[in-house]
């Protein structure tokens, strides 16, 4: 199993990974170049943070693909429908929209984490907390998405667990979470739902 996070103005080679989770840390590098030569990429795509905002700008140049998982709060959600002219009128709406649109998994983070399918599938995942809210959080869950869809092909089943186990490592710790602490306390809160000890 390969997981690229990719950053900065250069894609690399993709040939041997098995998912790519790109747009974090692209800041003003969100170009329509870097944008299509992730789109190109054959396997599952997790496009998160600027990714997003440069999908906003350049969906209209872009084909639809397969295997698609877009994680967006609602600030980035919210400038995608604006790009494609998707009213709604609620979160649960808005996700759903971006899915079809997009014939995407969506991930729409925030208080009770809406994640919805194209074929109108959607769940709500209510675990979480405050203490997540910090830099670089979301990043590490989109890590552990595209971990988790690089182990089976059920995007949909994929994104609601990482959003869940996500959510969990936030609740059970305590305290204020930092992103360099979240890849350890989350492989903890998986060895302990292996273990049936987590609900």
């Amino acid at each position: 199993m390969i997981v690229e996070k990719l950053s900065g103005s250069q894609l690399p080679e993709t040939d041997n990974f098995d998912t790519l989770v790109c747009g974090c840390g692209w800041g003003n590098c969100a170009s329509e170049e870097n944008l299509q030569a992730a789109w190109n990429f054959p396997g599952p795509l997790v496009l998160d943070a600027d990714g997003l905002n440069a999908l906003a700008k350049y969906h209209h140049l872009l084909p639809l693909r397969n295997a698609l998982i877009l994680t967006p709060p609602p600030g980035e959600a919210g400038r995608l429908a604006e790009a494609c002219g998707i009213n709604y009128s609620s979160r649960k709406e808005l996700a759903l929209k971006l899915s079809e649109k997009f014939q995407a998994v969506t991930l729409l983070k925030g208080h009770n984490t809406v994640i919805a399918a194209p074929d109108g599938k959607y769940t709500i995942i209510a675990s979480g907390s405050a203490l997540l809210a910090t830099a670089g959080s979301g990043d590490v869950l989109a890590g552990v998405i595209g971990a988790l869809a690089a182990r089976n092909g059920d995007l949909f089943g994929a994104t609601a667990l990482g959003a869940y186990i996500h959510g969990i490592a936030g609740e059970f710790n305590g305290q204020i979470i930092s992103a360099d602490d979240l890849p350890e306390i989350i492989g903890r809160k998986i060895r302990l739902i292996a273990e049936n000890r987590i609900f």
